[in-house]
């Protein structure tokens, strides 16, 4: 979650039913890719829309986390495996939304060491706004970290996943299945340092970005 506060009774079942229905992505897809991408980064670091926390377990010694999550359910998740998890990272869980008076309070533009998106891009309101916030933050030898589904690049994916986008955005609590994630990142003024394609289920994207 990153933009929007969803707290109804609905995300109550999503957030506890989420790491299930993941596992088997998170298996075989995820995790390996989590820890490429998580795993060197050291400094001030903005996780944005944390979820239950999956990527704490990956930072190490030396990241300084500030962890958004505006989701009472996700957040509650992610405070547990804080507290229950061996985590070697100094990681904040706070409710707060880019923009948030607390926020702009604590993170000043050119302060951020990495910016970490993890399926999260998926579901801001207005992904451009946001990438273009988020590079202003970043120190300008800062890195953008992105683990996201995208847009499919075959004409009948694309399709499929325009025809499906409406019942999956209710059923997955606002997510967006057909963006082209990391065509608005390169339009925000980011370029790949490094980047992967790869599919399992949905085709996604594996990448460091900095600033162009």
């Amino acid at each position: 979650m990153a933009e929007e506060n969803h707290n109804g009774w609905y995300n109550k079942i999503f957030s506890a039913a989420y790491d299930p229905v993941m596992g088997l992505v998170e298996k075989n897809a995820l995790a390996a890719r989590r820890a490429h991408l998580l795993s060197p980064l050291k400094g001030k670091i903005l996780e944005l829309g944390c979820g239950t926390g999956v990527n704490f377990g990956f930072y190490r010694e030396g990241a300084h986390v500030l962890a958004l999550e505006p989701s009472d359910a996700m957040r509650t998740q992610a405070e547990d495996r804080l507290a229950r998890g061996d985590i070697k990272a100094r990681i904040r869980v706070v409710p707060w939304l880019l923009g948030d008076a607390r926020f702009d309070a604590a993170v000043s533009d050119a302060s951020l060491d990495a910016v970490v998106c993890t399926l999260v891009l998926c579901t801001v309101s207005d992904p451009a706004a946001t990438l273009a916030r988020l590079k202003r933050l970043l120190k300008p030898s800062g890195r953008l970290i992105a683990l996201e589904h995208v847009r499919a690049k075959t004409e009948f994916g694309a399709i499929a996943q325009n025809l499906l986008n409406p019942m999956w955005r209710h059923l997955a609590d606002g997510c967006q299945l057909n963006r082209d994630t990391h065509a608005t990142i390169t339009k925000a003024g980011f370029a790949a340092e490094e980047k992967s394609d790869f599919e399992f289920g949905l085709p996604f994207i594996s990448g460091v970005y900095t600033h162009a």
